[in-house]
């Protein structure tokens, strides 16, 4: 069964991706037999444990050492993607910061609006780092992820800089502009967040008359 299972997991995946038990389990194996055989596979060197459930193919470093996957590519894998499909976003600090709105402070957790969060509001950590996961105000995936990713930004945006200043609306239309988002496709989904929304969108500049959208 070990050398079975290995096979499978060198098949289906690379070197440092991460693999979730969830993933091994659906392929028709119990949860109580993956667990053990993966447990013997890690013991004998064949597969590496990143966290508690998430497992990867080790490649080797440098003097001997492993190289692991990336606390992004792992928070990816569990909380933004299901079977190849986008369903989240990162949300908050982290994406602001990326935005240059921030002022240079590092975001010292990540929240994640996701489908596979049932709950408002849930503390989880990846690798010892904090993540927030946070259940979507409308059903997450490829065609809005990025939209409703904006609109929480909008929505809280005093939290990280001034929506009046120059300097916010220009990092925001620059960012609008590099990902082709249009205040038309935006639209469909304000009925989802608090009148706040309204107010921040016309202080950066990008509320305009209907005729004009």
């Amino acid at each position: 069964m070990d050398e079975t299972l290995y096979d499978y997991l060198a098949g289906h995946f690379g070197q440092n991706e991460p693999i979730l038990l969830e993933e091994i389990c659906r392929e028709g194996r119990s949860e109580l037999d993956v667990r053990r055989d993966m447990k013997r596979l890690t013991d004998m060197g064949l597969v590496m444990q990143y966290d508690i459930g998430v497992y990867y193919l080790p490649s080797g470093g440098t003097h001997g050492s492993y190289l692991r996957p990336s606390r992004d590519a792992v928070i990816e894998k569990k909380f933004l993607q299901s079977d190849g499909l986008v369903c989240g976003y990162l949300t908050g600090h982290a994406f602001a910061a990326r935005l240059g709105l921030a002022g240079g402070r590092v975001a010292p957790f990540y929240e994640i609006v996701t489908n596979k969060e049932r709950k408002p509001y849930r503390q989880t950590a990846v690798g010892g780092f904090i993540v927030v996961l946070k259940r979507p105000r409308v059903l997450v995936n490829g065609a809005n992820a990025k939209l409703l990713q904006f609109l929480d930004l909008i929505g809280g945006l005093e939290n990280f800089a001034q929506p009046s200043e120059p300097d916010t609306r220009e990092r925001i239309v620059r960012y609008l502009r590099q990902e082709g988002i249009t205040f038309a496709e935006l639209r469909p989904y304000l009925s989802y967040y608090p009148p706040v929304i309204f107010q921040n969108l016309y202080l950066c500049g990008l509320l305009v008359p209907e005729d004009e959208a």
